[in-house]
C-alpha cells in the first residue's frame, strides 16, 4: 500500500472516531468512553510512531489529529466525572445502609 493511500485511510479512521467520541459525549456510559478511549490509544499510538519517522506530513492529517487529540481530552474529563459520580454515589450507599442498619 501507498503511503498516500494509507495516509488517506488514516485520516478517515481519525474522523471516524471523532464522530463516534461526540456521539459518546451525550452518553453517560463509562464502559464506552473506556473503550473509546482504548481505541484512540491505540491509533494514536500507531500513528505516532508513523508521525516521528516522518512518513507523513497531510495536513488533513494533522487537522484530524488536532481534532481528535481535543475530543479525546473531553472525553477524559467526562470519564473523570463519571468514575468520581459513581465514588460519590456509592459512598451515599454505604452511609444510607449504615443509617439504616445503625
Amino acid at each position: 500500500m501507498d503511503w498516500a493511500r494509507e495516509e488517506q485511510l488514516l485520516a478517515e479512521r481519525a474522523q471516524s472516531l471523532i464522530e463516534e467520541g461526540v456521539q459518546l459525549q451525550s452518553m453517560e456510559s463509562l464502559e464506552q468512553l473506556e473503550h473509546w478511549d482504548d481505541s484512540v490509544n491505540t491509533f494514536l499510538e500507531r500513528l505516532n510512531n508513523d508521525l516521528n519517522t516522518g512518513r507523513f506530513a497531510s495536513r488533513r492529517l494533522k487537522r484530524r489529529l488536532d481534532q481528535l487529540i481535543h475530543l479525546y481530552t473531553q472525553v477524559l474529563s467526562a470519564i473523570a466525572e463519571l468514575e468520581a459520580d459513581k465514588a460519590a454515589h456509592t459512598a451515599e450507599l454505604k452511609e444510607a445502609r449504615w443509617a439504616i442498619n445503625g
